[in-house]
């Protein structure tokens, strides 16, 4: 599998029924997809998941930071 490209930027607009996903790598090279209403709710709770996790990740690494000055 070749490596992850950065992104540079995405849109997202709604294409009648569906939704056009429009993604941008740093290298210019562009990614489109439709997805349905569905797909696009799965992928925000798949966001926020990830989000959720690093957050919580930090928060554990602030609890120890501050056990270790005590």
């Amino acid at each position: 599998m070749p490596d992850a490209q950065k992104l540079k930027r995405f849109h997202i607009e709604q294409d009648g029924e569906d939704f056009l996903l429009r993604i941008e790598d740093e290298a210019g090279d562009l990614f489109e997809v439709t997805a349905t209403h569905d797909q696009v709710d799965l992928i925000v709770d798949s966001l926020d998941e990830a989000l959720e996790a690093e957050e919580e990740a930090e928060d554990l690494d602030d609890d120890a930071d501050e056990e270790e000055k005590a």
